[in-house]
């Protein structure tokens, strides 16, 4: 749930948090491009290694979170921030990503955006009216975790068509999306290079041992759909909040050195990443259990009660509500009694635990297991809810 603040004029402590995250995207841009310099692996099962993509999209969808709500602040300190600054239609580009991040609307409708998604990849893959070639097309790739010889669905590229496209609707090509994420990094790093690196005492990111292998299985929508309960506007919804939470889960648990998350910046930073996925999966349900037809919000509640999810009473919820809404530099709290030595590393420690109302990292630390340990079952549920986990 976000909480729009008061201007930078009334309330400057968001601008510490944003040059040090600016540094902490930074410092992830610079481990992706590590990342894609590994060799290509064949798939085990799959249609085609997916481990780039999936992290290149996801990557970018949250940087053009930072970016858009970094440059909004920003500009209310100087005028250097003007649209001039950046390529043709790049600010326009970026507002649009970043505003589907959403994947609710407030009112309950989804109806429209999902038969533009759902149908129009069936009409770009000539699948709308059957055919003698039918059984060899497909309009969706579906995206699982190898592990040995087991594979976990952790999402579908739906998530592009939602999160890349114009205003019109229209999915990006490669070329601009590339371009896009060009120009997106070159901006974090404008930000980011202002500031000398150093006073964060940040251990750069370094991958872990085991890296997941992630592979696109290439399949028909209408395959999928039949599969469950849910009507097609809901079970993209789940799709989608299914696509959104594994990424922050992978991240951390099996892409960065997991020894990383003992330096409390990181740990931070990343359970900042996780609050935004996590809140935005909260706000869904909890709209589809608002607004949903009957049958469809008694499958879902069908689902929550089957893993012991009680939705109304999360441990993490608060402290996840507080931290996302930190989205918004605007308003940013700073209990300045919390501090110390006064060091930036400090500074910023504090204004993390200031923004949960936390009194400790210990505190911040645990909540945020909390956070993680949530997230986990509601992944676990919508995995069980499609039921396409499998071993080979």
């Amino acid at each position: 749930m976000e909480n729009k603040g008061n201007d930078v004029s009334q309330n400057p402590n968001g601008a510490p948090l944003v040059f040090f995250e600016a540094n902490a995207y930074l410092y992830l841009i610079k481990l992706f491009i590590k990342l894609n310099s590994i060799p290509v692996l064949k798939p085990s099962y799959g249609n085609e290694n997916g481990f780039i993509s999936y992290l290149a999209f996801s990557l970018s969808s949250d940087g053009s979170v930072f970016l858009h709500e970094a440059i909004k602040y920003l500009k209310e300190f100087s005028d250097n921030s003007s649209s001039q600054d950046f390529p043709e239609n790049f600010l326009s580009d970026l507002e649009n990503v970043r505003n589907n991040v959403h994947t609710y609307n407030k009112r309950g409708g989804y109806q429209k955006k999902a038969d533009n998604i759902i149908q129009g990849k069936l009409i770009e893959y000539e699948m709308d009216t059957p055919d003698s070639l039918y059984f060899l097309r497909s309009d969706i790739s579906l995206i699982f975790e190898i592990v040995n010889n087991k594979r976990k669905f952790i999402g579908s590229d739906y998530f592009i068509y939602h999160s890349f496209v114009d205003i019109e609707g229209k999915t990006w090509s490669g070329t601009r999306f590339n371009k896009y994420a060009e120009n997106l990094s070159a901006a974090i790093k404008g930000i980011a290079t202002t500031i000398d690196d150093s006073v964060y005492q940040l251990a750069e990111l370094d991958m872990g041992n085991n890296l997941p292998r992630i592979e696109l299985f290439d399949y028909k929508s209408p395959d999928l759909f039949t599969r469950v309960k849910t009507n097609k506007p809901i079970t993209l919804r789940l799709l989608l909040a299914l696509t959104q939470i594994s990424y922050p889960i992978m991240l951390v648990e099996d892409i960065i050195d997991i020894t990383l998350m003992e330096s409390t910046l990181w740990m931070c930073f990343f359970t900042k990443l996780m609050s935004i996925k996590y809140d935005e999966t909260i706000d869904n349900i909890n709209s589809i259990l608002t607004h949903a037809e009957s049958t469809d919000r008694n499958v879902v509640n069908d689902i929550l009660s089957t893993n012991g999810i009680d939705i109304n009473n999360l441990r993490a919820r608060n402290f996840a509500q507080k931290l996302r809404n930190s989205i918004h530099y605007q308003r940013i709290p700073f209990d300045a009694t919390l501090c110390d030595s006064g060091t930036t590393k400090e500074v910023i420690e504090v204004t993390y635990l200031s923004i949960t109302e936390t009194k400790t990292m210990d505190e911040f630390r645990t909540q945020s297991n909390h956070m993680f340990e949530e997230a986990k079952q509601l992944q676990n549920a919508i995995q069980e809810y499609f039921s396409l986990n499998k071993t080979y």
